[in-house]
This record gives structure tokens, sequence and C-alpha cells, in this order.
């Protein structure tokens, strides 16, 4: 597997992508303890309590809950590990969360480990791998929320490893890599209903191989797609508890899907808008405002000139060739956000419930940066190593911007934003709608008072990062309900608050210019 030679060491490309992921997990693991929980991680791990319980025969019916619309899958897991290491409800809550943030980052680098491998054995280039695994984590937002969102992270990654499944079981032509794709889409499905996109776009494409096929392979062709069919109904079946008594429920899910059963609203270009009623452009402002700029443009890049050739050599599109691929990188990115503009389904938090979109649009970039590369290697080949040397240039100082806001990367805004004018984005749009800078305002008690106890007052955001401190740490943080000492002031809390005229304040933390979360003392009664 690896062997030395007198050239150096040599090792299958996997295994150097492998020990890249390594080492980024053993940089994930100095900094997950920097991070909340996630808003509604208590309800995750009561529907998954259930769930147990139910398979467990302790219980006669699941839980009510978001079940139907984000499965299980993941936080079965989750929750066997924590009961597995600490005995579930006897462990310190500091415990279980730094386990959860660490598994969750694990899943997230299982899906920069696919990007990669997907990459090479697209274009059979290890340095444009390499860089697509790097492009991957890469991402300020995203990255933060590998760690604590344990719903739509986990989406995202699972998406791409179906993709690279997907690539894997065209290629090989095999009855097993078709069992084994419909068993990665139906363990996507359960995460999130929307997986179900895939199941259609991988069916169409085995039935334009049925239809090029000679006459001898094409039972092959059938029994491939059946195979897949199969695998995938009873994967899903399988790890869905709530479709063991009614297959129907499926149903459930993705109403629940097009509109939600409450109505939140957040800030949006200086409006509040509702999640019921949100403007076509919503996802798409959110998805080029937060995203890289340098991985939006070689997105686009690639896009186009994949369509172009696409529109060119329809013969090869068709086929089972890496271009048909692309273009069904094209459409995972195109349809879905033509659904969201078109059909206007709920959508809040910025744009978590699509952020599985960074999947295509990530092989979408480094299939851009492929086209430029091979564009300037006909010039000369330096050009091809300037292309992408810029393109690492463009990925370091999304690393260093990374580092500055750190952990507060889950509030990055790019330059096609004001981020220097006072207040300005904090008055715009939502720079923290699930309070998880709550946890800076508790860090900066803990820090002005090492040997005290202070009384904060209570509230879901702020209970919701005490219990992600350890157990010394909580005890000088004692929340109450009445006669605190502290408040803490964040998230959609902020929209109504003047940054001016809070006399209490005693701690601000302000990102790109715009006031994040603030503690004020006890004598300030401004919002």
């Amino acid at each position: 597997m690896i062997r030395i030679s007198r050239t150096g060491i040599r090792a299958p490309y996997w295994v150097l992508a492998l020990l890249a992921c390594a080492a980024i997990l053993m940089v994930g693991a100095t900094v997950s303890d920097d991070y909340g929980a996630g808003w509604d991680a208590g309800q995750q791990h009561q529907i998954a309590t259930g769930n147990l319980e139910f398979i467990l025969g302790q219980a006669e019916s699941l839980p009510q809950g978001e079940t139907r619309s984000y499965g299980v899958a993941f936080e079965l897991p989750l929750l066997l590990v924590e009961r597995i290491l600490w005995g579930g409800a006897e462990a310190d809550h500091h415990n279980i969360f730094l386990a959860r943030h660490l598994l969750t980052h694990m899943f997230f680098l299982a899906g920069a480990l696919c990007c990669s491998l997907l990459t090479y054995r697209m274009f059979n280039n290890s340095l444009l791998a390499f860089l697509a695994l790097l492009l991957f984590v890469l991402h300020p937002r995203l990255y933060a929320l590998s760690f604590y969102n344990s719903k739509d992270l986990p989406f995202l990654s699972m998406f791409m490893i179906s993709l690279y499944l997907t690539h894997r079981a065209f290629q090989k032509d095999t009855l097993a890599a078709f069992v084994i794709l419909g068993v990665g889409v139906g363990i996507l499905i359960n995460l999130r209903i929307m997986g179900i996109m895939l199941f259609p776009a991988i069916l169409a494409m085995r039935a334009l191989d049925l239809l090029q096929a000679p006459s001898g392979e094409r039972k092959h062709a059938v029994a491939t797609a059946s195979a897949f069919t199969i695998a995938g109904g009873c994967a899903l079946y399988a790890v869905s508890p709530h479709l063991w008594a009614n297959p129907l429920e499926l149903l459930t899910a993705l109403q629940v899907l097009s509109k939600h059963p409450t109505n939140p609203s957040e800030m949006f270009q200086g409006n509040q808008v509702s999640a019921h009623a949100l403007p076509p452009h919503f996802i798409p402002t959110w998805i080029a405002i937060s995203t890289p700029p340098a991985t939006l443009l070689l997105a686009a890049v690639g896009a186009i000139l994949t369509c172009a050739h696409g529109l060119a050599r329809p013969r090869t599109a068709l086929r089972n060739t890496e271009l048909r691929f692309g273009i069904l990188l094209v459409a995972c990115l195109a349809l879905p956000l033509a659904a969201v503009v078109l059909l206007s389904p709920s959508m809040y938090d910025a744009w978590r419930h699509m952020s599985f979109l960074y999947a295509p649009i990530c092989l979408l970039a480094v299939t851009g940066l492929h086209w430029i590369g091979t564009a300037m290697k006909k010039r000369s080949s330096s050009w091809k190593a300037v292309s992408y040397a810029l393109a690492a240039m463009g990925m370091a100082v999304t690393a260093a911007e990374m580092l500055r806001i750190h952990p507060l990367q889950f509030a990055y805004f790019n330059l096609l934003v004001d981020r220097s004018t006072p207040e300005h984005l904090r008055t715009q749009y939502e720079m923290d709608p699930r309070f998880d800078s709550c946890r800076e305002g508790l860090l900066y008690l803990l820090r002005r008072h090492p040997q005290t106890a202070v009384r904060v007052l209570d509230g879901y955001p702020v209970s919701k990062a005490w219990h992600t401190f350890p157990k010394e740490e909580r005890e000088r943080l004692v929340l109450v309900r009445e006669g605190e000492d502290f408040r803490i002031i964040c998230g959609k809390a902020l929209h109504n608050a003047s940054a001016a005229a809070a006399n209490e304040t005693v701690f601000r933390r302000k990102l790109y210019n715009s006031t994040i979360v603030r503690v004020a003392a006890a004598a300030d009664t401004s919002p």
C-alpha cells in the first residue's frame, strides 16, 4: 500500500487524503470545545431517545417532532455512543456535547474525503483532488456548523457521499456497486426527505444506459436499476422507525418540507420576512453573500463550461461519461434553486436548509478549476500551475479569515456586502439566528469572575450555551429568573436594541463592525 523507493515514499491517493483528513480532525479536536450547542439539540436528543425506546420495545409509539422530516439515521448513533461511553443521563453534559461535536465533525470530514476521492476519480489529478478537500472544509459557516448542527451538515456530507457512490456505481457498473448506492441514497432520504431527488435522477441515467446498450447488455442495466431501487427502499425503511407502522408517513414528510408548521421570521435586507413568504432571491442571495467569492466564481465557470460542452457534444452528454456526471451536478444545484425560487417553500436561518447545495457547488468549482487549468496548459504548463496557485491563495485567504473571526465563523459574510459601516450587517441581515454567540457572553463572565459565582438571567439561549461548559464552570454561572447580575443580549434580540444606548454594557463582541453579542449589567433595561 505504502511503498518506499529511491525517489521517496509512495502511497495511493486515498491514503494521502485520509491522512489529510486526520490532520484536519486533529485541528477540529482542539477547537471543538469553542462552539456551543445546536438550537434544537435537546429536541433532537429526545427524538433519538424516543426512537431507541420504540425500537427496543420500551415505548408503544414514537415521539412527536421533526422525526418525519429529519430522520434519526445520524442521531441514533450519537445517542448510542453517548450511552456506551458515559451511560446516558448520568453523563456530564459537557462530555456529551464534546463527543457530539467531534462525531458530527468527523462525519463532515467523511464528506470532505468523498469530495476529494470523487475529484480524483473524475480528473485523475491528485493536486486538484487535494484542493477539492480544502475547498470543502474551508467554508467558514459550514465549518462552524459541522461541530454542532446534527441535521443539515450530516445531510450535506451524506449528499456528497451519495454523489461519490453514484459516480462509482456507474463507472464500475456492477450489481454490488448499485446496491451500495441504493443503501447510501436510502440513508440520505432518511436524514432529510429532500434527498429523494437523487432517486429519479439516478434511475433516469440508468434508463439512458438501457436505451443505448446493446441488446445483450440490457438485462444487466435493468438488474442494476432494480437492485438500486430495492436496496434504497429497504435501507430507507430499515433506518426510519416512523415508516414501520405507516409507510405513508413519507408523504407527511414531503408536506412538512413544503411548508414548515411554524412561521418564524428573520431579518433580510433590512426587513423582517416570514418563512412562508420569502422573496424569490432569498436563498440565492444568502449563498452569494456567505460563500467565499473564489468558490462562487469557480463554480460558475464549472457550471457554464459543463453546460456548454454538453450542448456542443450531446451524444457524449447522454452516455455514461464524466460530462454526463457533470451535468448531473449542474442539475443538483440548479433544480433545487429553481424550486425554491418558483415554489417559495418555508426557509429560515439563512440557507442552512439548503446547505447540501454546497456539495455540487464544491464539485463544480473544482471542475471549473480543471477547465481553467486545461486551457492554461495549452499555452504553457506553468500557466496551469499559476491557476492552481491562485486558487490555493484564495483558500488561504479564507482560512486566515476563519482564524480571525473564530469561533464566530457561522456569521461569516464575504465582500459582496458592506462589512465596514458600523452596525450595518446587524440591521440588514440575520447575523445570529440561533443565538450561537450567547456562549461568548458566558465565556466573558467566566473570565471576568474567575473565582466568584455570577447570576445570569436565564432563558433558552443562555441555558443552551450553559450546558456546554464543564461542570465546575457551570457551577459559577448561576442561572436565575430574577435578581440577576448580568444578562446576555444576542441573536434576534439585537435587532431591536440600540447599540449606542447601552449604558450598562460591560462587554460587546463585534463582527464586521456590527454587534453580535453584548453582556449588560442588571441595571440595563434596554432590549
